[in-house]
């Protein structure tokens, strides 16, 4: 399971003009890719874990700011990852516990314990909760989010609750998002694209998605279920 990227940045390169010399777009695509996901990692290491520019120090290398700051937290994780199979875990290494976290995701089952887990302290507690969000409707998920509390990562995950509630709107009464879209994320018009098959929905995103990545995949969508419905 992927991480759900915080940042959409890397899609703008889709709408620089054509004649763009693309050995530099290339370029700043790399850049802006090693600065997207060091970002990431600062986010889920607020505290100066993660490896940034100049660090020496590998990001698993034990730090307490990594790991479930409760006994009880680190008690339920290794409870968790019995419960999918994962004997050997190191508790102190963030790679070992998401390995953990993203078995659990979909396991309907483990998610009253998995929720138990995250709200305990764990740094990659706003991973889990929006990789959730995508298994749950949204009362469920407004729990999730709730069980954040404060933390830094509470602002995304209500964005992204937001985002699913509106998917789900739309799966279910299809209607014009032309108004909506300035304030879509391109995460979201992409989700829109993969899950929405209403023309109404799809000519909006066609014509008047942010990026042009988007207005191809959603004519591209549009144009492939009309073959299939003639």
């Amino acid at each position: 399971m992927a991480f759900e990227w915080q940042y959409d940045e890397l899609d703008d390169f889709d709408d620089l003009p054509e004649l763009a010399d693309p050995a530099v777009i290339a370029d700043d695509r790399a850049r802006l890719d090693t600065a997207v996901r060091e970002e990431a990692r600062r986010a889920l290491c607020p505290n100066g874990t993660g490896r940034g520019r100049g660090a020496e120090r590998p990001v698993h290398e034990e730090s307490p700011a990594m790991t479930p700051t409760t006994p009880r937290g680190r008690e339920l994780l290794r409870l968790l990852a019995e419960r999918v199979g994962k004997t050997d875990v190191d508790l102190d290494d963030e790679h070992d516990r998401w390995a953990v976290y993203a078995d659990a995701v979909p396991r309907e089952d483990l998610r009253p314990l998995l929720k138990q887990a995250v709200v305990e302290g764990d740094e990659m507690a706003r991973v889990v909760v929006v990789d959730v969000l995508q298994h749950v409707d949204i009362a469920e998920g407004r729990s999730w989010v709730d069980g954040l509390g404060t933390s830094s990562g509470r602002t995304f995950a209500e964005r992204r609750l937001r985002e699913w509630a509106l998917i789900h709107d739309l799966v279910a009464r299809p209607r014009s998002i032309v108004d909506d879209l300035p304030d879509l994320t391109l995460w979201c018009q992409r989700q829109l694209v993969d899950r929405v098959a209403a023309d109404v929905v799809l000519d909006d995103l066609a014509e008047h998605g942010t990026s042009r990545k988007v207005r191809h995949a959603a004519r591209a969508r549009r144009a492939g279920r009309r073959r299939v419905e003639e």
